[in-house]
């Protein structure tokens, strides 16, 4: 007896730049009805594994070779830039069944284009990285610092669009692109244009900040930005309706400041945010009426601000007690089921030990566990799941290379895409009664061992018995009344 097996993971090699997605075209095997018992058992025991103690860190298969610089969603799956040229996916598996000629649902990475640090001629001339991505005109744009097969010159600046019936990618350059030693650093669509910062001066008539305009395709054209900013450009966001821009720049006529690190956009150019920030700004987030910025800086005029400040509109506050270290770094912010995170390079915050990355509870900052040994750069949220990026190979206890995920125990997981009925059950593990949490109407269910035996199951008012069946782990089929089909794995413990 044969199966027909879809391969849930593969390692692909490609420069700097991965998409992880629920649904991409698979590698199909066959393999004996022994070595399916043995495939199951063994995705069981790297999917659930971490389920038998705590589902608050996650490893993204065996990560990357390489730093994590950039993380964002697009077309349902999550997008991963950075430094490294390797990366496997093999993630928890949350929903799989393996059946004859069929796998419903598996989880991998796919590279987005060939490798990004070879040009034309097959030449490597630059320390490929991609710092920045974003989506707009839905199209998946990227920037950094790079190279392309397909272009003689250094690149550093495209966009990918996806062809929804291959999931192919082809990679479009701007118009014009950056030097050697230039590097995009943010992205970000306002007011109906794509926002570009960097370190970048001359790219086409813009210095530091430009943008694109929607619809201008197949070759974007880099228009400036206004020039009231002269220092590198790090990182945006909107508040407010109004487009923020951080980074390492301070320009000042006589004694009047107009940018101190963070300026705002009028629509035309770039004004003053109060007395800014005295240090750099690498993480700007818009959170509860408030706009935080983290970085390098110690205060606001002359207003202790370690690290990390709010923006309520009108004046700069001090969050908490900071980072308490005048060279600690905030690199990221993100707000996680209504909290604030922060990540970077740090390790306290007043007398509290919080290595590189912590969470905000009332106006103090809290340690995740041991944290993280390395410094964190990025992190989005994705079906649930905090995504981590960075320079790191340790998250609390877990060993991790450079991409981890984080989980409250809150929220939960999301594993279907949006178009398709989501299904999740609970608890898992479980010793009595499995519950499913849905709208949907769940009329049959059927355990399957790890041997391929059948268990028929009887459901009521959407939850079952398992007080007699054997500890073991499972996979269940079940179906609702339009015929849906769903597979979770499940944990039984006696």
């Amino acid at each position: 007896m044969k199966f027909e097996v879809e391969k849930l993971c593969r390692l692909q090699e490609c420069n700097v730049f991965y998409s992880f997605y629920p649904n991409q075209q698979p590698l199909v095997f066959s393999f004996a009805a022994m070595r399916f018992s043995l495939l199951i058992y063994l995705l069981f025991a790297i999917a659930l594994s971490d389920s038998l103690t705590a589902q608050t860190w996650a490893r993204v298969g065996t990560g990357t070779n390489g730093a994590v610089h950039a993380l964002t969603t697009f077309n349902d799956g999550i997008s991963v830039g950075g430094t490294f040229t390797q990366i496997n996916a093999f993630d928890r598996i949350a929903h799989c069944f393996v059946r004859e000629n069929k796998l419903d649902e598996y989880t991998f990475f796919a590279p987005y284009s060939e490798a990004f640090n070879v040009n034309l001629s097959g030449a490597a001339t630059l320390s490929a990285a991609i710092f920045a991505n974003a989506k707009f005109d839905a199209r998946l744009h990227v920037g950094g610092r790079f190279n392309h097969p397909d272009y003689a010159d250094n690149v550093g600046l495209g966009y990918f669009q996806l062809d929804p019936q291959t999931n192919a990618t082809s990679f479009q350059a701007y118009d014009v692109q950056l030097s050697d030693s230039q590097t995009v650093f943010c992205m970000l669509e306002f007011d109906g244009r794509l926002f570009i910062g960097g370190d970048f001066e001359s790219l086409g008539n813009a210095n530091y900040i430009a943008s694109i305009n929607s619809g201008d395709y197949p070759t974007p054209t880099v228009n400036a930005a206004g020039n009231e900013i002269d220092g590198p450009v790090h990182v945006m966001a909107v508040f407010q309706g109004q487009l923020y821009a951080g980074g390492n720049f301070s320009k000042s006529d006589t004694d009047t400041v107009f940018q101190n690190h963070i300026s705002r956009w009028n629509g035309t150019d770039w004004e003053m945010v109060g007395d800014g920030l005295n240090g750099p700004v690498y993480a700007l987030y818009a959170h509860q009426d408030k706009l935080y910025a983290g970085g390098v800086f110690t205060a606001s005029d002359s207003n202790e601000m370690l690290g990390v400040a709010s923006w309520d509109g009108t004046s700069w506050s001090a969050v908490g007690t900071g980072f308490t270290d005048s060279a600690d770094t905030v690199f990221c912010l993100y707000a996680y089921d209504d909290t604030l995170y922060a990540g970077g390079n740090f390790d306290s915050a007043g007398n509290q030990y919080v290595q590189n990355i912590a969470k905000l509870a009332g106006t103090e900052w809290r340690n995740l566990g041991d944290g993280i040994n390395g410094p964190v750069y990025d992190m989005h949220e994705y079906r649930g799941r905090l995504y981590i990026g960075g320079a790191f190979t340790k998250a609390d206890a877990l060993i991790s290379r450079n991409l981890v995920t984080y989980n409250n125990g809150n929220v939960p997981f999301s594993i279907d895409s949006p178009e398709t009925p989501s299904l999740r059950i609970y608890p898992n593990p479980a010793s009595n009664v499995v519950h499913f949490d849905s709208k949907l109407d769940i009329k049959t269910a059927k355990l399957y061992s790890i041997l391929g035996s059948s268990i028929p199951l009887s459901v009521s008012q959407n939850s079952f018995d398992i007080q007699n069946i054997p500890s073991g782990y499972y996979l269940l089929q079940s179906t609702d009344s339009d015929g849906l089909e769903f597979q979770q794995p499940l944990i039984i413990q006696q």
